[in-house]
């Protein structure tokens, strides 16, 4: 039998509505959309007295999400402003399982990537994900692993967080409903570059790499977006992590890091050449590099590596001399240089970094030294 309902369609930006009834009426709101739905409760299968949602009393106003599409409804609704709908509703015997019952009553938040999409793909790409439940405390991603998938948050709230050493873990962000974390690792391969920990009972959505591929195909602005914030988040990490930014709150932070300019690196590119002055200060924004020593006999040694939020290039601004090792790329990555000219006038004027690029700077001449030692060398 049927349930007639009749919606009142605000602006819909590619709604696609879901003819699946449970418990009588179960439709759900979708992306930014709101639609209000009400129920003559006089045609309303005895189904129970709960509701999927609004008012369990009367007729009432419902919050639309939708999953699958109602073709007859998909081309009279698009570009529609406001009209009023009567929609059919089969409410048969439906056998559902406890997993797709539980996708069912998921409300999606604003997701900024998925707003790209157009209602055919949309409506694919939810299907598609995998519903993750996470409990207090549940890692969802481990530093250092490799990363084939992106999360979405759907409700809850998850930590992000940078090892430091083999004890201390240093907390990058925390994340609520709509964020979405793991792009990273996901477009860009390589392994993920923080944990993620739930800090409350978390509903996400796994994105894996065949569909993001596939929706970047389709919807070039899809990676587009993913790219825009990927860039964000990486910019935002740095100054949570890099020695000389963290001394400052984030106003001054952001005003520093404007100072620099973001550059792609390619694998096996040389960012410094021993022997030769370095044409800035580098903060390693994304990728793995080497620290090379060539020795009088032609033979590299490696001296060290730099990750996320190491810097290099200091000793040769700082001193005003040829570097004393190089540096290559060991994979594809992202850095954020800061002219030589600039060097001084910058460090100059923030005491604060002058006395953080000198200690570092010291650091980094005695573990090459120390390295050197251990292999043998002596300079």
């Amino acid at each position: 039998f049927f349930d007639t309902i009749t919606v009142d369609v605000g602006p819909l930006q590619g709604v696609v509505l879901n003819a699946a009834v449970r418990n009588g009426v179960n439709l759900r709101k979708i992306g930014n959309s709101r639609i209000g739905v009400s129920v003559d409760e006089q045609t309303r299968p005895e189904r129970g007295s709960e509701s999927a949602s609004g008012d369990q009393e009367g007729g009432g106003d419902f919050e639309i999400v939708v999953t699958t599409p109602l073709e007859d409804l998909q081309d009279f609704v698009e570009g529609t402003e406001d009209v009023e709908i009567e929609i059919p509703l089969d409410i048969s015997e439906q056998q559902e399982s406890e997993e797709q019952q539980e996708q069912d009553q998921l409300t999606l938040p604003s997701i900024p990537f998925l707003g790209e999409l157009e209602q055919e793909a949309f409506t694919e790409c939810v299907r598609r994900m995998k519903l993750i439940n996470a409990r207090k405390g549940d890692w969802i991603v481990r530093e250092g692993a490799v990363g084939d998938s992106m999360f979405v948050i759907t409700s809850g709230q998850v930590r992000v967080l940078k090892r430091l050493d083999e004890r201390r873990m240093w907390q990058l962000a925390v994340l609520g409903e709509g964020s979405f974390f793991g792009e990273m690792a996901l477009l860009r391969g390589g392994r993920r570059s923080a944990s993620v920990q739930a800090v409350a009972a978390t509903q996400l959505l796994e994105i894996d790499r065949e569909l993001i591929s596939e929706l970047i195909e389709r919807y070039p602005s899809v990676g587009q977006t993913l790219d825009r914030f990927m860039t964000q988040r990486l910019l935002r990490n740095v100054m949570n992590l890099c020695p000389i930014f963290t001394p400052f709150d984030r106003n001054e932070r952001i005003r520093l890091i404007e100072r620099f300019v973001m550059r792609p690196v390619e694998a096996g590119e040389l960012l410094v050449v021993q022997d030769e002055q370095s044409d800035g200060l580098f903060v390693v924004l994304r990728g793995s590099f080497k620290v090379l020593r060539t020795m009088e006999d032609g033979k590299e040694i490696e001296v060290g590596s730099l990750h996320e939020g190491d810097i290099f290039g200091e000793i040769s601004c700082l001193y005003k001399k040829p570097a004393t090792a190089s540096v290559k790329a060991e994979t594809d990555g992202m850095v954020l240089r800061l002219p030589r000219e600039d060097f001084d006038e910058l460090v100059m004027g923030h005491p604060q970094m002058l006395e953080t690029i000198n200690k570092l700077g010291e650091r980094h001449l005695s573990a090459t030294l120390d390295k050197l030692a251990a292999k043998g060398v002596l300079i």
